[in-house]
């Protein structure tokens, strides 16, 4: 096991005693996933040539009809990153089997070795609520569309920033 792999292999069994879970285990390849709230899972790995915590979610299917529209919102929503609680990008999966709807997916990757266990732990709290507010916003996103609801999900981030 890498240092990268190991950090992550420590900060998400610190997580996990932090909200009373069992210790977990990484797969051959470093990654595991959590579920939130019966709802959707986080996938976390490290990546082993860059040392990299990347966290992926996948926020649902988008129909076919919805596609472009939804893509538009994405677009927005990563836009200096307002969107996207501040991390984190928006995309869309591979058209891999072109009769079943593309997936969205919210994506993020940090330094490992830059992670405490509170940065880590506020990062992974950021990045779940980021993602449930865009599942939220995809179940709803036809009668936005419907009612010519502009809106995009709040995520806790207010107008473009800088940082320094």
């Amino acid at each position: 096991m890498d240092d990268s792999t190991k950090l992550l292999h420590d900060l998400v069994n610190e997580y996990a005693r932090s909200v009373g879970m069992s210790p977990l285990t990484l797969d051959e390849e470093g990654r595991c996933s959590l579920l939130f709230d019966d709802k959707f899972s986080v996938t976390l790995a490290s990546h082993p040539e860059t040392g990299a915590l990347v966290l992926v979610a996948e926020l649902g299917p988008i129909p076919a009809d919805l596609e472009h529209d939804f893509c538009q919102k994405m677009l927005q929503g990563n836009y200096f990153w307002q969107h996207t609680g501040g991390l984190g990008t928006l995309a869309l999966a591979p058209d891999d089997h072109p009769n079943v709807p593309r997936t969205s997916l919210l994506m993020y990757q940090t330094p490992l070795q830059s992670l405490d266990f509170g940065t880590f732990h506020n990062r992974l709290s950021t990045f779940v609520d980021t993602a449930e507010a865009w599942i939220d916003y995809l179940a709803d996103f036809e009668q936005q569309l419907e009612s010519n609801d502009g809106r995009l999900p709040e995520t806790g981030l207010e107008g473009p920033m800088i940082r320094v």
